[in-house]
């Protein structure tokens, strides 16, 4: 048997309320109008290792996504989500 653990990291994330698009702070140019429109949510911060967590999804995407690939939970806090597959 084997398993596979993803230990996936949560933050604060600003999202554009117009476009719905995850704000990157690197990328600058925003005016502080622009930014009036922006709401803060956890995200899943994006990891190569795991195909999941691309795109900044929202924790219960990233959960769903993780659990239609058959893994469980195995522990959840804010900033912290480890899932596990047994196969």
């Amino acid at each position: 048997m084997a398993t596979e653990i993803h230990y996936a990291n949560v933050g604060l994330k600003s999202i554009d309320l117009n476009t719905g698009e995850v704000y990157n702070r690197g990328q600058g140019g925003r005016t502080i109008k622009e930014c009036l429109n922006f709401t803060t949510e956890h995200r899943v911060l994006e990891d190569a290792d795991i195909p999941n967590s691309s795109g900044f999804p929202t924790v219960k995407d990233y959960l769903e996504a993780e659990g239609g690939d058959g893994f469980g939970l195995i522990h959840m806090d804010q900033y912290t989500i480890v899932t596990q597959k047994t196969t």
